[in-house]
């Protein structure tokens, strides 16, 4: 079996440096999750625009997809929903509320018609 030099990282073999590789990377990764989870709950509209706020929550479901903790829909769409904090978005936060199910395409196309109007 082919060795690394000793003085790579303290790893004798090429699979001892791929297991401290995983290992360093799955604490980077537990930590990059915790962090997306943490924005993910935290993200509010305040006052950004209707489209970066849509694109800073979809980056941060994507992000958490890329660590292998996908974001289903129904949950983007419901914190999406939650991050609204202006009162002027209660009528369709209401009227999303009511519908079984909306989709990704079908919240954005609301609010973002909802932000035109609301202009």
């Amino acid at each position: 079996m082919w060795k690394l030099p000793q003085r790579l990282w303290g790893n004798e073999t090429s699979k001892d440096l791929w297991d401290a590789l995983k290992t360093l990377f799955g604490v980077q990764n537990r930590a990059n999750v915790v962090f997306l989870k943490k924005e993910f709950r935290r993200m509010h509209k305040g006052g950004l625009k209707m489209s970066e706020y849509l694109k800073a929550m979809k980056k941060i479901a994507d992000n958490l997809a890329l660590t292998g903790k996908p974001v289903d829909d129904d949950d983007l769409v419901s914190q999406v929903l939650a991050g609204l904090d202006s009162l002027e978005y209660n009528p369709v936060v209401c009227q999303l509320n009511e519908k079984e199910h909306v989709s990704w395409m079908e919240l954005q196309s609301t609010l973002l018609s909802y932000e035109r109007r609301l202009k």
